[in-house]
This record gives structure tokens, sequence and C-alpha cells, in this order.
């Protein structure tokens, strides 16, 4: 479709839409004491009486700093995870809540301003990290924000990243190999941007000698310009040529404008865009984060005058509001067979994460779920987020993947291991069981391990356990199934697996070169 047209239509849409949305917060008035701001003015929403179902959705989240905890409304967002962009050694949030630790970094700079062959951590040193990492186990660590975008974020170039990528992961893995190490969230994922992933991966091949090893992928699917003044800058150490430009004229269909910020297409090849990118590099079965995502242009600015984009209109609470329902539609419902990740019916995004809860900036002030200010009271687009949130039920969705195991000798031990998930959206309402047979029917079982409840958005927790038995060389099948009480689908609760013994093996001669 032209994209004049399509903003056209877009926008009619919204005014129409938007209509109905002010009518039905104007029928609210009066009715609970539930209180929200919308343009300035105070409202009162009785909506929120009615939700039966308040809940942490590990699904999704926001960016969350102090002092917004003491927001009388937070609960009402169903929010299960959490980022604060540092790493502490105790969550600032509640315990039901997930909390996503980063590590931030810079790249080394000269007296001119040159950058040097060295990195710095800036948040936390490695002892410190050391006594975090001990007291939080098994918890998600990211490795950095935006290492593309010069100056205001990480400012480190790709092959740089690469090294730095490195060091974190083995410092991590080497003192809790249970933790979760996530690459870095770029300015959304562009072909300039995708060429900054390519370097690092290249870089990371080429110095180490293996491809990277990465728990989750992490992205900032913003639409914005990269040349041109301001939006997301060239990705450092990339082609230029790749940089997408600032027009004003929204129908050149080479460049970005300001109304095109909450273009759902723009939106959503970078999420395609992103997935292809990791089936292309053998990582389709990790999942995908979205960090961050909202609208970053303004409402107001500081002076109270408002923003307009290039067709005169404002990125009101109507419109923001609307891009949030759109973009969480996909996220909950956009599955790709091909590049999807299949331990999730192979759905494309696995948890987002809106920016930010709120702020005093100006920047993203259109997508402020509650107000700066004491009493920090929902805003009219943190009213429809909790409408929003409120139209999930709680999940639980248990399943496994069993590992196959080869071993050279039949007198070697024998260890299994497994993949445990919870695709749902809340912890296991009773003890996770595993129990596991030598036969198709279930009937002989030989181990069995009980863990805790388990948390939704698990996305395969290894589980390892002993097979004692006389082994003789062949190949022996093992079944696994777990149970963990109500669920949404039993279909995926029994997984096969395989101990090959003493295979046979081939011994090739070692040849080096030159002899």
């Amino acid at each position: 479709m032209n994209k004049r047209l399509f903003v056209f239509i877009y926008l009619i849409f919204l005014v129409a839409l938007g209509g109905g949305l002010l009518l039905h917060v104007q029928s609210l008035r009066a009715a609970r004491g539930n209180q929200f701001l919308h343009d300035g003015d105070l409202v009162e929403s009785v909506f929120i009486d009615s939700y039966e179902t308040i809940f942490y959705n590990c699904r999704i989240g926001a960016s969350i700093w102090d002092p917004y905890w003491d927001s009388p409304d937070l609960s009402l967002f169903n929010f299960g995870v959490f980022i604060d962009f540092t790493t502490r050694s105790q969550s600032a949030g509640p315990d039901s809540m997930e909390y996503w630790r980063m590590i931030r970094f810079r790249q080394d700079r000269g007296p001119n301003g040159e950058y040097l062959d060295s990195y710095t951590l800036t948040n936390i040193d490695w002892a410190t990290l050391e006594n975090q990492l001990r007291v939080n186990p098994g918890a998600l660590w990211i490795v950095g924000n935006e290492p593309d975008r010069s100056v205001l974020q990480d400012d480190t170039y790709p092959a740089m990243y690469a090294r730095i990528y490195h060091d974190v992961y083995q410092f991590i893995k080497d003192v809790d190999p249970t933790a979760r190490v996530a690459v870095a969230g770029l300015v959304g994922f562009t072909p300039g941007r995708e060429q900054y992933l390519d370097i690092v991966w290249d870089t990371y091949i080429t110095r180490y000698g293996s491809p990277m090893q990465v728990d989750a992928w992490t992205i900032h699917p913003y639409v914005l310009w990269e040349s041109g003044g301001g939006g997301a800058h060239v990705a450092l150490g990339t082609d230029p040529g790749l940089a997408i430009p600032y027009d004003s004229n929204c129908a050149e269909p080479n460049a970005i404008c300001y109304a095109e910020h909450d273009d759902i297409d723009l939106f959503v090849e970078q999420i395609v865009r992103m997935r292809e990118w990791m089936w292309r590099h053998g990582q389709q079965n990790k999942p995908l984060l979205v960090t961050e995502w909202s609208i970053l242009l303004p409402y107001r600015w500081s002076d109270g005058n408002l923003f307009y984009d290039e067709n005169g209109d404002t990125f009101n609470p109507e419109r923001v509001s609307e891009y949030m329902r759109l973009t969480q539609d996909y996220f909950r419902n956009s599955h790709n067979a091909r590049i999807g990740y299949p331990a999730d019916d192979y759905r494309l995004v696995q948890q987002w994460l809106w920016y930010p809860f709120t702020w005093d900036s100006v920047e993203a002030n259109a997508s402020f779920l509650v107000e700066p200010q004491l009493p920090y009271l929902s805003t009219a687009v943190g009213w429809a987020w909790q409408q929003y949130a409120h139209s999930w039920e709680p999940e639980v969705n248990l399943s496994v993947e069993a590992n196959s195991t080869v071993v050279f000798s039949p007198t070697q031990e024998v260890e299994l291991s497994v993949r445990l998930y919870n695709t749902g959206n809340v912890f296991s309402n009773d003890q996770v069981v595993l129990t596991f047979y030598s036969d198709a029917q279930l009937t002989q079982s030989f181990y069995t391990e009980t863990l805790p409840p388990q948390p939704g958005c698990l996305w395969g927790k290894l589980v390892t356990v002993p097979w004692d038995r006389a082994w003789i060389p062949g190949a022996h099948p093992f079944w696994v199934k777990v149970s963990g009480g109500v669920e949404s689908d039993f279909s995926d609760n029994v997984a096969q697996g395989w101990v090959l013994v003493d295979p046979e093996q081939i011994f090739l001669p070692l040849v080096v070169r030159g002899r």
C-alpha cells in the first residue's frame, strides 16, 4: 500500500477509535476512587473494579525506577518482569516480579576522543559482580544497553562489543553456571543495525574460534531515522550508506518521518528481520526479548506546548494506546514455523517490556503509564494498558525436551539431561515432577526428580539425573514426563531421548600441514 494512503487511513481509524475511547472514559466518571490523569484532568475509572485477573504476568513488564514503586496503581498493571538498566544485589521490586539485571560499559576513549582498544565497566566492578552472581543464582544478565549508539548509551564499536560480551559471559558462567546471559538490544534492527550485529558475530568467531554462546537475544524495535540529526544515529562501526535518513516527506520510501514512528508495518519488519538473522545464525531455538518499546517522541514539550508530526497530529494518549494494543497483539499472536521459537509454539517474541513506566523527562512522555509526580496516578495510556493487561488469563503450560547422551564405554556413568519449559505466564500451582521411564507405555519408571513450582516464561531449565543400570552397546531409548498440576495443554508433557553406548568410532590420522 502507498505509505501516504496507509497513514491517511490509519489516522482516520485512530480519530474514530479515539473518540470512542474518550466517550468511554467520560462515562466512567465518579464511580470509584481509582483515578488517572487525561490531558491534565483528573478522571475516575470504575472498570478496574471488575478486574478479576490481577496477577504477575511474566510476558509483560516495563522499565521502572525508584521512587515509582510507590504508585498506588502498580499492582493493576500485571507486570511480571522489570528492568532498570543497571544491576542491584537485591531487586527493588516485589519478589513476584523478575528483575533483569544489566551490566553497563563504555569503550575507552583517548585524549582526542579516539576509541581505544580497551573498555571499562561503568555500573559495577568485577568483585561486586561476583558477589551479586552468588546471591542471585539463575538470574538473567543483559550485557549492555544500545552499544551501537555513540555517547548517549554504551558507545562501543562492534568488534569491541564481541570482546566485552565474551569476557562478561565467561565470568558470569564461571561463577554461576545456571545464570542466563543475553546480548544487548540495539536501537532498532535496520540494515545498519544488522551489519553491527554481523560484525559482532564474525569478530567473535575470528577471535575465539567458535560462535557466541547466548541464552537470549534482545531488541528495541523503535521506528527511527538514523541520519539527518537525532533519531537512532548511525550505528557505530557500520557503513553510513546503510543508515535510514530523516525526511519530512512521509511518502519517501527510503526515509523515516516523525509520523512513521508508530508505523506498524515498519515495526513488524524489524521483528521479522531479527528473527531471520537469528535463524540464519543457528539461534532460532533461543528466546527473543523486547527490552524496550513504546513511543519515544513526546506528546508535550517541557513548556507544555504540543509536539506535532508532519501531518499536524500529536502523539496523544489515544494514538499511543492504540499503538500499544496493536503491538502487543502482534507479540501475543505472531507465530512462524520457519523462524519462530519452537519451544513457544513458534512465537516470534517471548517477553516484552514497555519503556518507561514513567520518569521525569520529555523523552517518551507520550508513553508514561503513570504521572512522574506524586501521587503517581495512572495516565490515560496507563489506564489503556491496565485494560489490555486484564484481557489475559493466568496460564501454566509445562513441557519437556529430552537430550540424547553418548557414552563410549558400558562402564561409564550415564547422566541424562532434559530441558524444562513453562510457556505459560505464571508459576505452576504445584510442585513439578519429572518422571523418567524405560518404556513408551510409561509403566517402568527408573527415576523421579521433584522440583518446586516453576515460573512462567521458563525457557529451557536444564535438569540432569543419573541412570544406573547394566549397559550393553547399542541405542537405549528413555522417556520423561513432566507434571505440575493444572495446565492449559498436556499434549507436550512427554519427550523421548536416547543413550548411545559404545557407538562405532572412526579414528582418522592426524595430518599436520607441511609434513
